[in-house]
């Protein structure tokens, strides 16, 4: 991948210019670090470390109060929970660290209820809930459903089809399954001869350590511009101040559709953008973000809340405000016809790779990777964020039995995420090797996919799991690799078919399920027949035909 200014400047000057971008982006940097240190100064300043990972916070969690709020600022749900019981014990007369931890369960109308009195701490919390519940409120829109729209003659031009994707971040400043997916999308659409173009979020990638960002730059073949205003409007204004920028860059670009991606604020802004110039407007559910919400607070019993609720609400009605959706598999297209979206509007182009990443090169990566490993009769893991409802905790285990019945399993596990630090240590109480070397580049993942036997997905059954289909296991199987995955309707949707899918959920059906793959022969087939099916049918020129027909049924 290679990222390059739309019209490189000489070399003598492009580091004035960069110096240039970052001054004239002070004022936005400052009223964003102002604003959220006034409303939260400890997840101020986690935000800060993601931007500057080299930053040392300010407030080092020495005891067990401070580990929970940064367990609160950070979003980490099972950390603070973890924590609550030892701060209820030692201050029982103060709920200000039970009202933090209803409040991060999506119980917020409940807190913002609450009088705005006792200690600091209390009050600070009560503040932070009422600002999540007018904000959250504010965010369900009054958007009609659209009916099927009938392009002007105007609008039919021996132009190139054009796009606008709106999305909320990208690459290279954000590597993930997302933005990599926004990436081949486009890069396979301009591919096709259509003029696809990427518009970020208000304030990216400035907010993420950017500070000297263009509003415009090309990744690869792919122009994405930047919406980078002077200053940083308040919360209660952002989304407005959104919806102007991207509306001016719409009427710049005259694209002949705006195709939003998750999650609905995008959606809402492409809508009013697309109202506002009579374009047409198509969206991409990538995820439903309030499953995902409820996957890490409390599961089930999430679902039942204020937040999950109106997360709900919001990407509902932007769902059936759109003139079409296009979506990542089929049970999540039913998904959304469930949700009151007339199934001749939702169109599945499900996850690709490019055709190079077919290619097969000689590899000797394996020692380097594996280390003292590296001889290991069997290497199974994942490469993906480390997310509890991936369930790799029955990967380990199940590496725990076979190492059990004489086999010498190893564990490889590639990313981060919040259950990396709780898998490590099961695999240490397991006894079983585990190899996690972190974040990968994006030049560097197929080696790790190659140095696995097996790539497994045991994702939990849940709403979220048995809908949202996965980009890491088609990506495996492109490279030769089989997958063993969870009796779920979307994960059976991303393997080859013959694939193993394991008997249950428990550790001992996967140790049964993963067994037989000890055998190099019997791996070797299933490797080249999940191989030969994702060059048959999950290569990206293959897929972009949902993008037609959802593109046609615009008129276009």
């Amino acid at each position: 991948m290679t990222v390059e200014p739309s019209n490189p400047p000489p070399r003598a000057f492009s580091r004035v210019r960069a110096l240039s971008r970052a001054v004239r982006h002070l004022p936005l940097v400052a009223s964003g670090a102002w604003q959220r240190f006034a409303e939260d100064p400890r997840r101020a300043v986690m935000a800060l470390q993601r931007a500057v990972p080299t930053l040392r916070s300010p407030w080092p969690a020495a005891n067990a109060q401070g580990r929970f709020d940064q367990a609160v600022a950070g979003d980490d749900y099972a950390g603070a929970m973890a924590l609550l019981p030892t701060l209820t014990a030692q201050n029982p007369a103060d709920d200000s660290a039970q009202l933090a931890a209803a409040l991060l369960s999506g119980q917020v109308n409940e807190v913002a209820a609450l009088p705005r009195r006792g200690s600091r701490r209390r009050m600070r919390v009560i503040t932070s809930a009422r600002r999540v519940s007018r904000l959250a409120r504010a965010a369900v829109p009054t958007w009609t459903a659209a009916a099927s729209p009938a392009p002007t003659v105007a609008a039919k031009t021996d132009q190139p089809l054009s796009i606008l994707h709106v999305v909320t971040n990208s690459l290279p400043r954000v590597q993930a399954g997302s933005t990599i997916r926004t990436q081949q999308v486009a890069a396979s659409q301009r591919a096709c001869g259509w003029d696809a173009q990427v518009v970020t979020r208000l304030g990216f990638p400035v907010f993420h350590g950017d500070i000297a960002a263009d509003n415009h730059h090309t990744v690869d073949t792919v122009p994405y511009h930047r919406l980078l205003p002077t200053h940083l409007p308040a919360s209660d204004r952002f989304e407005k101040a959104y919806e102007k920028h991207l509306t001016q860059l719409a009427r710049r670009l005259r694209p002949h559709v705006i195709h939003g991606a998750f999650d609905a604020m995008n959606g809402r802004t492409a809508l009013a953008a697309g109202r506002a110039l009579q374009i047409p407007v198509a969206y991409e559910v990538r995820t439903f973000f309030e499953h995902t919400w409820a996957a890490g607070h409390g599961g089930k019993q999430a679902e039942e809340t204020d937040m999950f609720r109106w997360l709900r609400a919001q990407h509902t009605q932007v769902l059936r405000s759109v003139d079409v959706v296009t979506t990542l598999g089929e049970s999540m297209r039913d998904h959304v016809v469930q949700r009151g979206v007339p199934p001749e509007r939702v169109f599945v182009v499900p996850n690709g790779v490019d055709i190079d990443f077919l290619t097969a090169f000689p590899s000797e990566n394996r020692v380097s990777i594996l280390g003292p490993y590296a001889q290991a009769d069997l290497v199974i893991g994942s490469v993906t964020t480390m997310y509890a409802y991936e369930g790799l905790a029955t990967t380990i285990d199940a590496a725990a039995i076979l190492r059990g019945q004489g086999l010498n399993v190893v564990v490889l596990l590639v990313g981060e995420g919040p259950e990396l630090a709780r898998w490590r240590e099961l695999a240490r109480e397991r006894h079983v090797p585990l190899v996690s070397p972190g974040r990968v580049g994006l030049d560097q993942v197929r080696q790790y996919f190659d140095t696995l036997d097996v790539l497994t997905l045991p994702r939990i059954d849940s709403d979220l799991t048995r809908w949202v289909t996965a980009l890491k296991p088609v990506q495996a199987q492109a490279r030769g690799v089989p997958v063993v995955g969870s009796n779920l309707p979307a994960v059976r949707e991303t393997l080859a078919p013959g694939s193993t899918i394991a008997g249950d959920f428990s550790a001992e059906a996967w140790a049964e399920a993963l067994a037989g793959y000890a055998e190099p022969e019997f791996r070797r087939r299933h490797g080249v027949a999940a191989k030969e099916w994702v060059a048959a049918c999950r290569t990206w020129p293959q897929v972009m035909s949902g993008y037609a027909n959802a593109y046609a049924a615009l008129g276009y």
